[in-house]
């Protein structure tokens, strides 16, 4: 089982200056390829938490993918965070640079600008093509350690265009299920049972009930999700069905 993290970071992010649109898009991505979300943190610029977080993650995580701190203003510190936690010094990397100076045009690169093309030894950088600055993904040991803008458009189109790719390359793809089912006439309280033994009798298989709204009583979301075969999953999913039919349950497609 693939695992991942997702930290967002940024004082505005916390002071509901700005809402955040990152965590869902790339939990939502993953989850699409079978991963399983382990933890999403909302942190602010604080060099110590971030640190903390990052080596605390590492140690279980296959992938942690950061957004936010990566553009040229004094409080983007992201990847110099990355750097402390983990030893690894920050160096002027040429590619990176490159970058910056086809996004800025015939405009000067400063230091500013150019403190963007410091990245952590042996990071690679990803190309930026709707923004300035780089992301970067780096390999620590067994674990990929990816930052991205945090800005939305840029850092969804930087996913979609090189960064789905290259985590599939590596950890390849989990086929992931998931159907859904509407439960009436009926409350959770009252199939709490049955969930339960299912949840003893498959244990690989992901089982969640949601209430409706009061103006919905009697009317259940059930959530059943599997990694793996699905001719696996159409066997339990049966199974599944039964044990509510044997209690006057019926599964309704919505």
């Amino acid at each position: 089982m693939v695992k991942f993290s997702v930290i967002v970071t940024g004082d505005e992010i916390l002071n509901c200056t700005v809402r955040d649109q990152n965590y869902f898009f790339i939990c939502n991505e993953l989850n699409s390829l079978g991963y399983l979300a382990d933890e999403i943190l909302f942190l602010r610029d604080s060099r110590e938490k971030i640190s903390y977080h990052l080596k605390r993650l590492v140690k279980d995580n296959d992938i942690i993918i950061l957004t936010g701190g990566l553009g040229p203003a004094p409080d983007d510190n992201t990847l110099s965070i990355i750097s402390e936690a983990f030893s690894i010094p920050l160096e002027l990397n040429t590619q990176a640079l490159v970058m910056i100076k086809e996004a800025y045009g015939q405009k000067r690169i400063n230091r500013w600008r150019e403190k963007m093309a410091y990245i952590p030894s042996g990071a690679i950088p990803i190309k930026n093509d709707i923004g300035t600055a780089p992301g970067i993904i780096l390999n620590l040991n067994k674990t990929w350690i990816i930052a991205l803008p945090g800005v939305p458009s840029e850092m969804r189109y930087m996913f979609e265009n090189y960064v789905k790719n290259e985590i599939i390359k590596k950890f390849g793809k989990i086929n992931y299920i998931e159907r859904n089912f509407i439960l009436e006439n009926t409350d959770e309280s009252s199939i709490s049972d049955i969930i339960e033994n299912l949840r003893k009798n498959f244990p690989g298989i992901y089982i969640k009930t949601r209430a409706g709204a009061m103006s919905e009583r009697g009317k259940i979301i059930l959530t059943i999700s599997f990694r793996g075969d699905e001719n696996n999953f159409l066997e339990i999913l049966e199974k599944i069905k039964i044990e509510f039919q044997e209690k006057n349950v019926n599964l309704k497609i919505p």
